[in-house]
């Protein structure tokens, strides 16, 4: 088959075109694939701290994120803990952040919010995670108890400011020896909520970007829970 100049001159018309559509498609192109390819890395350090206290169960992940082929904005992360024993399973929202250096007081802690994630600055996290569903299910115990311990004082006539730290603690056996059984009645509530028991657990720790919208969920497993734990990726 022959060509003829004027089909020539159109086939080259046509291929022109189609380069200069490729190059203009190029950029975006070159940024679906490096979206692709993002990844965030988790990498923990140190032990895993649990906690119950006025702010519900709580725990603590530490350790650095690292963005590869492209930034990421981190919107979200929480941590799900799941009991081996009877598959317990309990959520955990980011809470605040808390400082990297030792001896900081948790009044230098800030508010858990979104953050950039650099390729070229990985970025140290220590985060505490709060269980404010089992939280809710006694907050109402420590609003009484509370309530208790202030009408104890007042009928003292005790200001704590006043007390020295070595003696507040005699002023609470003192109430109580005299409220006993108010205080064990919440006290009942409370320790039905806790969980925190010698066990196997697995733990997901999740993180949430956008642009790109990821989700990554690194899995842990801890041998025992009874204080300060070391944990271990899967």
């Amino acid at each position: 088959m022959s060509w003829t100049n004027q089909e020539l001159a159109t086939a080259a018309q046509a291929a022109t075109a189609v380069i200069a559509l490729v190059a203009l498609f190029r950029p975006d192109i070159q940024r679906l694939i490096q979206r692709r390819r993002a990844i965030i890395d988790v990498h923990p350090a140190g032990r895993l701290e649990v906690g119950f206290g006025n702010l519900g169960p709580t725990i603590g992940v530490q350790g650095t994120l690292q963005a590869i082929h492209r930034d990421a904005f981190i919107t979200y992360s929480r941590v799900t803990v799941v009991r081996v024993a009877d598959n317990l399973r309990h959520d955990f929202q980011w809470a605040v952040f808390r400082p990297q250096t030792f001896g900081a007081g948790m009044q230098q802690a800030e508010i858990a919010s979104g953050f950039l994630l650099s390729v070229a600055a990985p970025r140290r996290f220590n985060i505490q995670f709060h269980d404010t569903g089992t939280l809710d299910n006694f907050r109402q115990s420590l609003t009484d108890l509370q309530r208790l311990w202030t009408e104890h004082l007042q009928a003292q006539g005790i200001v704590l400011a006043n007390v020295p730290a070595g003696e507040i603690s005699k002023a609470y056996d003192t109430f109580y020896q005299q409220r006993i059984a108010d205080i064990t009645l919440i006290y009942q509530v409370i320790d039905r909520q806790f969980y925190w028991i010698p066990g196997q657990y697995k733990i997901y720790f999740e993180i949430r970007s956008t642009r790109p919208l990821k989700n990554v969920i690194q899995n842990f497993f801890i041998h025992s829970i009874g204080g300060r734990e070391y944990f271990t990726s899967t």
